[in-house]
């Protein structure tokens, strides 16, 4: 973990002496997916220093956004199937 955390300390030097801003959320996901592709995978997944794989993080956070809104719902359809049995039982 520390050589992934060396190559983020790398990208955000390399961005600062370049005078570039810094899309942090990219650089943390690229991370993120490293760590878990060597511990996980046990192969590196290079997303953090393959400028070339980017379009894999812009599918991905697009992808993302869609779920988003629809991340209560199955906890919508467990309270649903909680109560909806009760509400016959009650008398109007």
């Amino acid at each position: 973990m520390v050589k992934y955390l060396n190559q983020l300390d790398d990208c955000i030097e390399e961005n600062a002496v370049a005078g570039r801003l810094t899309n942090i959320k990219d650089l943390l996901f690229g991370f993120c997916t490293d760590c878990m592709g060597d511990f996980v995978f046990n192969q590196p997944l290079g997303l953090l220093r393959n400028q070339k794989k980017k379009h894999i993080v812009k599918e991905l956070n697009r992808a993302l956004s869609l779920l988003g809104p629809l991340s209560p719902t199955p906890w919508l359809l467990h309270i649903a199937f909680k109560l909806l049995p009760r509400v016959g039982v009650m008398k109007v």
